[in-house]
């Protein structure tokens, strides 16, 4: 009702009375526009006067004009630059070199920490062991990068990948496993195999808390021979690896309802099972093999 009122009334006013209220209006507006604009013009001269990162981060924070945005950006940008490349001159760190090239890669010194960088990367080279470890080498190429040194190491690293003698020093699954993938034809693959199987079954024998015991296998036939026989049957329900780690590492894959024969070198084996079901528990154990045959049934029970 109240703006019913007040438009009824703006509307009997006279010509000469409306255009004088618009007036008011348009010069209001013109004032204040005025007045925001010169605003940020002191803001924009007391920036520039300080010239410092706190002085042009503070007017960027409610700037609206672009041509002083930009000018800003670009001051803010240089004193940043400026005051990493005065760290750099005191400490050299290879972090701060870093950060400088990756920043400032037009930057005023951008050739001098690029060369800078290069010369501590060529020393670090020369301070790696002979066979450096996949951490070794993963940590040097991060901390190193945009360095020729860097790249160098890479190169170095897909040669150490198919070296048999660096795989077997990293003794990982990882070296193992990826070596057989590139080297499928080595000599050495069997070897890799059994190395992969015992790493597996070290885990377990680290701390065999963590796992359900096995009971030993059941002696069905005698014999003096240098193998031993084995029956691996497979209630469980689920597909089933058993992994035994001795002087002939091997895994065995049951499948469900199945049962596979296989022939060990006599000796002491550790013996890792277990399903393909992540509500199954694993099982350790251990057994001395001299000969003869065995079986052994696998199932699961609820406990």
């Amino acid at each position: 009702m109240a703006f019913s009122r007040i438009l009824s009334t703006i509307t009997s006013w006279s010509t000469e009375r409306k255009l004088s209220v618009v007036f008011v209006i348009v010069a209001l507006t013109f004032a204040i526009g005025n007045s925001v604009i010169e605003s940020e013009w002191s803001r924009f001269r007391a920036a520039k006067k300080m010239d410092n990162i706190y002085g042009w981060m503070t007017f960027l924070e409610h700037a609206k004009d672009i041509e002083y945005i930009a000018y800003a950006k670009e001051r803010l940008a240089s004193q940043q630059e400026r005051i990493l490349w005065n760290r750099i001159a005191q400490t050299q760190t290879p972090e701060l070199l870093q950060t400088y090239v990756s920043e400032h890669p037009l930057g005023e010194h951008a050739s001098a920490a690029q060369k800078q960088l290069n010369e501590l990367a060529d020393q670090a080279v020369l301070e790696l062991p002979d066979l450096p470890s996949e951490e070794d080498l993963d940590r040097f190429i991060v901390r190193w990068r945009n360095t020729e040194a860097a790249e160098q190491i890479e190169g170095r690293r897909q040669k150490y990948w198919d070296s048999i003698d660096w795989v077997r020093e990293e003794n990982t699954k990882l070296a193992f496993a990826r070596f057989i993938k590139r080297n499928p034809s080595s000599p050495h693959v069997q070897d890799c195999k059994k190395r992969m199987i015992d790493i597996e079954v070290d885990q377990a024998a680290a701390d065999p808390s963590g796992f359900g015991s096995l009971p030993p296998m059941d002696r069905v036939g005698g014999g003096a021979g240098s193998r031993t026989e084995i029956k691996i049957k497979n209630d469980t329900g689920f597909v089933l690896d058993v992994l035994y780690s001795g002087p002939s590492s091997e895994r065995v894959v049951v499948g469900i309802g199945d049962f596979v024969r296989t022939s060990l070198s006599n000796g002491q084996y550790r013996i890792l099972a277990s399903v393909r079901s992540l509500r199954v528990d694993k099982y350790f154990g251990k057994e001395s093999l001299d000969g003869g045959s065995f079986e052994v049934t696998y199932y699961v029970t609820s406990h």
